[in-house]
């Protein structure tokens, strides 16, 4: 059983109030764990240092740039690596002494 047939089942089979509340329960939950991620993942940049941790950990929250213009530039939110791909990227450029 797949998930919109779940949602259904729940919406046919509970009072519209129960249904609300979980619907209320469950965008909470999800919040939450997002930014509980969030955290757990710019504390993981700290491997890196300053004062690259803090640039990243800005970008990572799509928080505008300052170019070499001196202007505020947007994130591109198309082109981006997770944290964990970037530290990922980081460690073996590391240990291969990449150049």
């Amino acid at each position: 059983m797949d998930v919109p047939e779940i949602k259904a089942r729940l919406r046919k089979h509970l009072r519209p109030s129960a249904y609300q509340a979980l619907r209320k329960l469950n965008g909470y939950l999800n919040s939450s764990r997002k930014r509980e991620d969030g955290l757990v993942s710019e504390l993981a940049l700290q491997e890196i240092g300053e004062p690259f941790a803090s640039a990243l950990g800005s970008m990572y929250r799509s928080e505008p740039q300052t170019g070499g213009d001196g202007q505020q530039h947007e994130i591109d939110s198309m082109t981006r690596v997770s944290i964990q791909e970037g530290l990922y990227l980081y460690r073996l450029c590391r240990e291969t002494k990449a150049r």
